[in-house]
């Protein structure tokens, strides 16, 4: 029933609100919030123990039994049982590391969380914990850290006469058959947390209370009064 401009002055008498109303945020405000909560989200991850034993113990025994082997043919590996298990604790000590950090089975939902500098959340034993993204290994990265990390300590251990074979050796037992995800992406709680954030978000900011100026005449209508008029 007022004829009035935003940016123009307000020409009528004085207007008092008659009741209590709410002010209601403009589609801007709430996209910008709702994009400054999901910052705040952090993708869930369960975690499977038992992969870490399954792989360490499936190591175990294609080393014992590929030693054993290759030890027939070869004199740089002909030495004694104890040097032997000795020689496979420098790759299940790596191992034991990269499955404590955890491999993710989700890479993309795990570059997300890294390119937000954000953590993910790690459930173990109904235990959330949070964990930052960049130390949590994807597949490729896990390989590679345990290649890297083998020569780096093989190379670097006097005791040891012929670094190159038992590298090669190593590498002949197809380390990447022994790198699986132990991380999940759990949809299901991912959804339902991304959905609290934004659900906590209130369509309003405020109340106008019955009796209260809204604006006077003469007065420039700007963009806050404009949207409660």
């Amino acid at each position: 029933r007022y004829e009035f401009q935003k940016g123009k002055p307000w020409m009528h008498e004085v207007l008092i609100a008659p009741f209590d109303f709410p002010i209601y945020k403009s589609e801007r405000e709430i996209a910008k919030e709702r994009d400054s909560l999901l910052l705040e989200f952090r993708p869930y991850y369960l975690r499977d123990s038992n992969q870490a034993i399954q792989q360490e113990g499936n190591f175990r025994r294609t080393y014992m039994a590929e030693w054993s082997q290759a030890a027939k043919g070869n004199n740089q590996l002909k030495t004694s049982r104890i040097v032997a298990e000795s020689y496979l604790k420098i790759p299940v000590d790596i191992l034991t590391f990269i499955y404590s950090k955890g491999i993710a089975d989700n890479n993309e939902i795990l570059q997300q969380a890294r390119d937000a500098d954000g953590d993910i959340v790690v459930v173990e034993d109904n235990i959330a914990e949070a964990t930052n993204s960049d130390e949590v290994f994807t597949q490729k990265e896990a390989y590679t850290f345990l290649t890297q990390e083998l020569e780096k300590t093989v190379t670097a251990i006097d005791t040891i006469r012929n670094p190159n074979s038992l590298l090669k050796f190593f590498r002949d037992l197809q380390l990447n058959n022994f790198i699986n995800p132990n991380l999940a992406y759990d949809e299901t709680t991912s959804r339902a947390a991304k959905e609290s954030l934004i659900e906590g978000i209130s369509l309003t900011k405020g109340m106008i209370q019955a009796g209260e100026r809204i604006v006077s005449k003469g007065e420039l209508v700007d963009n806050e009064n404009y949207r409660i008029i």
